[in-house]
């Protein structure tokens, strides 16, 4: 997979995140859904979030650095998305994938927060599919009933 270039000229947030992206075939089947009814990040195609505020903009291109030397020493992997789950955050129900066999992702994690020497809440891989406000039940049950369905037509990518 191709990557853009990084420079610090082309960094415009003030907080960054380093995210998982799957391949374009499996994004584009799942964006259709994501793009309607993920609230969370307007315009991002689907990801799994390995690390929310990264570090700040100034010092992302060093700090990527440093985890590619870490992590060229990993092998390519699978991973496969075998439930659907949803949790509380803000006034939103998020409906997920998860990932119950994570071994590899929490490997390549373990690399990632040591950067900025993260000692916070653990990772828990997941790949949001959308949100539901918390009193719509009828609106979480939908998107959990469409991510069910998304779930037995793609399951697994590198």
């Amino acid at each position: 997979m191709d990557h853009p270039t990084m420079t610090s000229t082309n960094l415009i947030a003030k907080r960054t995140a380093l995210v998982l992206i799957p391949a374009r075939e499996f994004a584009q089947r799942l964006n259709q859904f994501h793009l309607i009814h993920d609230k969370s990040v307007p315009g991002w195609t689907v990801h799994i979030i390995l690390y929310h505020s990264f570090v700040e903009v100034p010092h992302f291109l060093a700090a990527v650095d440093a985890i590619e030397k870490q992590i060229s020493q990993i092998e390519p992997f699978f991973f496969e998305f075998d439930d659907v789950g949803h949790f509380s955050l803000q006034e939103y129900e998020t409906v997920h994938l998860s990932i119950s066999d994570d071994a590899n992702i929490q490997r390549l994690w373990s690399i990632i927060v040591k950067v900025p020497n993260y000692t916070g809440q653990p990772l828990t891989p997941h790949l949001t599919i959308g949100q539901a406000l918390h009193n719509d039940p009828e609106a979480l049950s939908f998107i959990c009933r469409k991510a069910q369905k998304i779930l037995e037509s793609v399951s697994s990518f590198e």
